[in-house]
C-alpha cells in the first residue's frame, strides 16, 4: 500500500510539473549559449524560442599602419587573426533544421589594408560581404565598436551586415548549432604610414526557419 501511494504521488508531481511522455514537436533554441574563448558577450532568446541574439563586447582584430625606425614593420607582412566558435543548443523533432543568421559589424581599412570575415555554420562556409560598409546604414547592438574606437580615433569606420542561411543535422541526443567566425586583418607594409586595417563583429541574430511539416512549440 505504501509503495502504491509513493507511485501515485510521483505521477501527480510529474503531471503538475508539465512533463509528458511525448516531447512537444517542433524546433526551438535552448537558453545556455556558450562561447569557449576569451570573448565578452551577452545573449537573448526570443520568448517563442525561434530566435537567438548574441552581442559581442570585444570581438575584433586590427593591424596598425607601417612605421619607420626601430619599431619599423616595413617590408614585412603584418597579419592578425581571431577565431571564435559559438555553441547554440536547440531541440527538434526533425532530422534537420534550417536556420538564418544575420551578422553585423564594422571595418576600417586604407588602400594597403585587407579585412576578411569567414563564417562556418552547419554545412555552409561563406565569406561575408563587407562591401555594405560604405553603402548601407546598419543598426549595431554590441560594444565592440566602443572598445576599439578610442584606440584608433582617426579611423573612418563603415558598418556592414550580411545574411547566411544554413542547415544543421540533428544527429545528437542534445543537438548544438556550432557557428565559427574567422576574422582576419592584414597588410603589406611597404609604405610607411599605410596599411592599417580593423575588423569587428558586433552581433549575430540566428532564427529557425519554420518547416512546413513541423509544428513549432508555442
Amino acid at each position: 500500500m505504501f509503495r502504491f501511494l509513493l507511485t501515485l504521488t510521483g505521477v501527480l508531481v510529474l503531471a503538475m510539473s508539465g512533463f509528458s511522455a511525448d516531447p512537444k514537436p517542433g524546433s526551438v533554441f535552448g537558453q545556455e549559449i556558450r562561447i569557449p574563448a576569451n570573448t565578452g558577450f551577452s545573449t537573448n532568446i526570443a520568448p517563442d524560442g525561434l530566435a537567438a541574439t548574441v552581442i559581442f563586447d570585444n570581438l575584433f582584430v586590427a593591424v596598425n599602419p607601417a612605421q619607420k625606425g626601430q619599431m619599423s614593420t616595413q617590408n614585412k607582412t603584418s597579419l592578425q587573426t581571431k577565431v571564435t566558435t559559438i555553441h547554440i543548443p536547440y531541440t527538434t523533432d526533425q532530422k534537420s533544421v534550417t536556420m538564418t543568421m544575420d551578422i553585423r559589424g564594422y571595418l576600417s581599412t586604407d588602400s594597403a589594408g585587407v579585412a576578411k570575415l569567414v563564417v562556418c555554420a552547419g554545412g555552409a562556409t561563406k565569406v561575408v560581404d563587407l562591401s555594405t560598409a560604405k553603402t548601407k546604414e546598419v543598426k549595431l547592438k554590441g560594444k565592440s565598436k566602443g572598445e576599439i574606437t578610442p584606440e584608433h580615433p582617426g579611423a573612418q569606420f563603415g558598418d556592414f551586415q550580411d545574411r547566411i542561411e544554413f542547415t544543421v543535422q540533428a544527429r545528437a541526443a542534445k543537438p548544438v548549432t556550432q557557428i565559427t567566425l574567422f576574422l582576419l586583418a592584414e597588410h603589406d607594409t611597404d609604405t610607411a604610414g599605410s596599411g592599417g586595417a580593423m575588423l569587428a563583429v558586433d552581433s549575430i541574430d540566428v532564427s529557425i526557419t519554420k518547416s512546413a511539416k513541423a509544428k513549432l512549440k508555442p
